[in-house]
């Protein structure tokens, strides 16, 4: 059993697989191991499962939905993205009251490569995907939107073309992008400068392999166990930043002794307490202290760009001359978007409850 648990765990690290399928991953090779002599013969290559995938599970997917969604009413969810190729794609979500199951069952329809983004442009995306399940508009009850102009823009947008449909009883956008919309509205007021100094933090460190090695070595030498990467701000995600923010708090001490060898001779002198301090607090010992200054000797010695240096003035200016006022602003923001956070989860706790359950 012990041997079982640990080869899958190794199979998800290995593969870089997220540790919360590990419980459905156990149970599909349970299933698997009930007929071992056809489990011995089986093959899968690349292609074979590409082909499976594609010609054989997805056609049967297509069927059961449309077959369930016949005649019913239903709602939609259109939501851009990005993908992996960096190429802008459009989601189309589907939800329906499933009679067999006796729930809300919430299926993804398509997907459509959208790098022409006008209103027409998605809506034809849209009513591509509809035919595809044989879905007629006067069958769509809602849709439910992100609230970019594009979407829902009163005098061209997606929205103002499907109010032409006389079924639709209502068109709204999401509940989570509109809170995103109002804490960046109001943090605005408050300061930007601190969101740029998080962003400015990423770049200089996580996009070069050297120096993110070099920046997971100073918390090491710092006595932390648990090293961690920085979190790429994204700007369509703003509620996001309470984790960049909580990530940049943790980090603050490593973060100050890494880029205290940028800093000028006579900076140096004025800010050794504040390493000192690090040190003591960490219980850094003077054989690993050593190891931190030569570490800050070899990175004096590194060629900067225009740009990098600009970006390096920026953040040595928010860790030593602006100290405190960051870390205060660190704080603030982590504290007013954990407000908005937790508004999210109460919404999304309102509208599991009043989803129908399955009969027991």
């Amino acid at each position: 059993m012990g041997a079982c648990v640990a080869i899958t765990s190794a199979f998800i690290s290995e593969h870089c697989l997220p540790f919360s399928i590990a419980k459905d991953l156990l149970s599909l090779a349970k299933r698997l191991s009930e007929d071992r002599l056809a489990l011995e013969k089986a093959a899968l290559s690349k292609t074979s499962a590409t082909y499976i995938t594609t010609h054989g599970i997805a056609k049967s997917f297509k069927e059961e939905v449309k077959l369930k969604i016949k005649g019913q009413m239903v709602s939609l969810n259109l939501d851009e993205a990005t993908s992996n190729s960096n190429d802008k794609v459009l989601n189309v979500i589907i939800q329906y009251f499933d009679r067999e199951e006796n729930k809300i069952e919430l299926r993804h329809l398509g997907t459509r490569t959208q790098n022409k983004s006008s209103a027409k442009d998605i809506l034809d995306s849209v009513e591509s995907i509809l035919m595809e399940y044989e879905i007629q508009w006067n069958q769509i009850l809602s849709v439910m939107m992100d609230n970019c102009s594009t979407m829902r823009g009163a005098r061209g947008g997606v929205e103002t073309l499907i109010w032409k449909n006389p079924y639709l009883q209502d068109i709204s956008g999401d509940s989570v992008h509109m809170l995103n919309n109002v804490a960046k509205a109001l943090l605005s007021n408050v300061d930007d400068s601190v969101q740029m100094f998080c962003s400015d933090l990423f770049y200089d460190i996580e996009e070069f392999p050297k120096v993110k090695h070099l920046f997971q070595e100073v918390q090491e030498l710092l006595n932390i166990t648990a090293t961690k990467h920085l979190i790429r701000p994204i700007s369509s995600r703003f509620l996001q930043i309470k984790d960049v923010m909580t990530r940049v708090l943790s980090l603050l001490d490593s973060l100050t002794v890494y880029y205290y060898s940028f800093l000028s001779e006579e900076e140096k002198t004025k800010y050794r307490s504040v390493i000192s301090q690090i040190f003591s607090n960490h219980q850094v010992s003077d054989e690993a202290q050593a190891s931190v200054i030569l570490l800050q000797i070899s990175q004096e010695k590194q060629q900067k760009s225009v740009t990098s240096t600009e970006r390096k003035d920026r953040i040595l200016d928010y860790l030593f001359s602006r100290r405190n006022e960051t870390e205060t602003k660190l704080h603030l923001f982590r504290g007013l978007l954990d407000t908005f956070s937790e508004y999210i989860q109460v919404v999304r706790e309102t509208l599991n409850s009043h989803s129908p359950q399955q009969d027991g």
